[in-house]
């Protein structure tokens, strides 16, 4: 159970970088950086959602709604960050 909240931040690691490059808010804010391409995109997708199919299997429901709980959280935090204000 508590290897839910080192998964948690590789998730956490991997949306941020999604966040950090997303094409939607590069063009809201037209700026010249350029967004990840559709390879790169799916595979940080893996890499955030793929620690908690392994909590799921190897940690239990408990770890499993940890690794939720944490990635909800913290992705919501996320999204904060980079809001347009």
């Amino acid at each position: 159970m508590m290897a839910a909240l080192p998964l948690a931040a590789l998730s956490l690691a991997a949306l941020g970088l999604l966040a950090w490059r997303d094409p939607k808010r590069l063009r809201g804010r037209r700026r010249g950086a350029l967004s990840w391409p559709a390879t790169v995109r799916l595979a940080l997708l893996a890499v955030a959602l793929l620690p908690g199919l392994l909590s799921l299997r190897f940690g239990g429901a408990a770890a499993t709604l940890i690794w939720a709980g944490a990635v909800s959280t913290g992705g919501w935090l996320i999204a904060e960050t980079f809001s347009r204000r």
